[in-house]
């Protein structure tokens, strides 16, 4: 109603004007006013093309509204056609991809996560690089098992070698063990509720508190200091399978020069896209307006910069200084990721996994200040395509990652398996022969000390009644243990060490 309000009045005021102003005077060109009387006509054919664009642009859209409506409609199956073919390339990278399973060491130094994380970039690097249609981003993952055990995954596309994967996870957490495996199947039935981590104002400031980033050495001396403590519990929770997965990728210029903007000058709240647009007509009809002013009022011609105030504007307040300074500290805190952070839980009934969910989250509010958690829908789909939306990506620094996401010091407290107890046995070792007996040095074979001969057994010989070496009589060796008897870390002249917790372990 207000377009047609307005089209009315435009159509009536040029018909009005154009029957006040009379026909463009035909001159010669060698006729005195020529040229004044041709820019008079150039400005008024401006003018009547100006003022009937509205009546002109009605008149095409009630003519040909049809054809309009089909353009319109075309326009929509299109866009549709092209996002479900993106998600259907990015299903079949997803499909074709590595997921590699990585046993921790016994112990993981806490201080070091942020090492772990830029390691781990160049994994995020050459997950998006190279010409393929779809770009899945590194996935890296915690699965619980419902049962108090803890498994931790890397996903990678089929375009990054297995072996590259396993050099960098080897050099992020030395001593891990990294095999090939299968990612756990849902139980058919089960219901998945998910929530992701979302930025409490904007993504520029600090995702977490400075005394984490300053100082974790509270989390390596004691697990009761980790900040991921609670979530590390909930993923131990009984009832259901449990994921938490961060999705990583390198950051774009435009984030990254987002960032330096808010960093040299105040940044205003976000605003949604019709609110911008209003505000973008608001702007140039009053800027319009005021242009015209300008130039029909005397004496009022710009004067310097400021010249619609009387004053300076002010500069930014302590709030603004602050939030510039965390933008600048975490410009040069690179290098930055694009990360999306999502906790999902698998339940038989869809309020239980909606509360598992958002207990695990919300565990993250004790090391994040910053992050608020959010509902994900569609979480099974989200959390298995390794898809996240444009407003789900958050940017971070690798030392804010080294809190959101770590291992903890004692990853066998938090349920998961070590690589201490699962160390694969030397194969390509070389066995030693055993060792015979000369003239004055005792010999081992078969599992048991023998003396040369000669030797007296005085002073280490335990007799049982009889002075000979025979079966009631038996003699000790260089350990103490007994010449008769089997050395009881021994199996078939092969060395086993069963001592887990000895310090020679590695």
């Amino acid at each position: 109603m207000i377009f047609d309000f307005t089209t009315l009045i435009v159509v009536a005021a040029s018909q009005v004007l154009a029957a006040q102003v009379p026909e463009c005077p035909r001159a010669e060109p060698g006729e005195t006013g020529a040229g004044a009387a041709g820019a008079m006509c150039t400005a008024r054919s401006w003018a009547d093309a100006v003022t009937g664009l509205p009546g002109w642009l009605w008149h095409q859209v009630t003519g040909n509204w049809m054809l309009l409506l089909s353009w319109c409609a075309l326009g929509a199956v299109l866009a549709v056609c092209w996002q479900v073919w993106r998600r259907w390339l990015l299903r079949r990278a997803v499909g074709r991809g590595t997921w590699l399973e990585v046993v921790p060491p016994r112990q993981t130094a806490v201080t070091a996560s942020t090492a772990v994380w830029r390691l781990l970039s160049s994994l995020a690097g050459r997950a998006s690089g190279g010409l393929h249609m779809a770009h899945p981003p590194l996935a890296v993952e915690i699965h619980g098992d419902g049962r108090g055990r803890l498994l931790l995954a890397v996903w990678v596309p089929k375009w990054v070698p297995a072996s590259v994967v396993t050099a960098e996870t080897g050099r992020a957490w030395p001593g891990a063990l990294v095999r090939p495996s299968v990612p756990p199947m849902a139980s058919e039935g089960a219901k998945a509720a998910g929530f992701r981590m979302a930025a409490q104002s904007t993504d520029h400031e600090q995702l977490v508190d400075d005394v984490y980033i300053r100082s974790r050495l509270a989390a390596s001396v004691s697990p009761q200091g980790d900040p991921l403590r609670p979530v590390f519990n909930a993923l131990q929770d009984g009832g259901g399978p449990t994921v938490l997965q961060v999705l990583a990728k390198p950051a774009s210029g435009k984030r990254l020069s987002r960032l330096a903007l808010a960093a040299r000058r105040p940044e205003s709240k976000p605003r949604p896209l019709g609110l911008k647009a209003l505000n973008l007509m608001a702007g140039a009809l009053s800027g319009g307006f005021r242009l015209l002013l300008d130039l029909v009022t005397p004496g009022s011609s710009p004067v310097g910069r400021y010249h619609r105030g009387n004053s300076r504007p002010e500069g930014p307040d302590l709030l603004q200084r602050l939030a510039m300074r965390r933008a600048a500290e975490k410009l040069k805190g690179g290098p930055h990721l694009l990360v999306a952070i999502r906790a999902v839980a698998l339940r038989p009934t869809k309020g239980w996994a909606v509360t598992e969910a958002s207990s695990l989250a919300n565990g993250y509010r004790v090391a994040a200040s910053g992050l608020r958690p959010k509902r994900l829908w569609w979480a099974h789909s989200a959390v298995s395509d390794r898809y996240a939306r444009r407003g789900e990506w958050l940017l971070a620094t690798c030392s804010e990652l080294g809190v959101l996401f770590h291992l903890p010091a004692d990853p066998a407290r938090f349920g998961f398996t070590v690589a201490a107890v699962n160390r694969p046995f030397p194969n390509d070792a070389a066995r030693l022969r055993p060792e015979q007996p000369s003239g004055s040095q005792a010999g081992w074979s078969r599992g048991r000390w023998d003396m040369p001969e000669g030797t007296t057994f005085t002073g280490l010989a335990m007799h049982n009644g009889d002075d000979s070496h025979g079966e009631d009589g038996f003699g000790l060796g260089p350990w103490g243990m007994p010449f008769s008897d089997p050395h009881p870390h021994s199996e078939n002249n092969t060395f086993i060490d069963d001592d887990l917790d000895s310090d020679w372990d590695f």
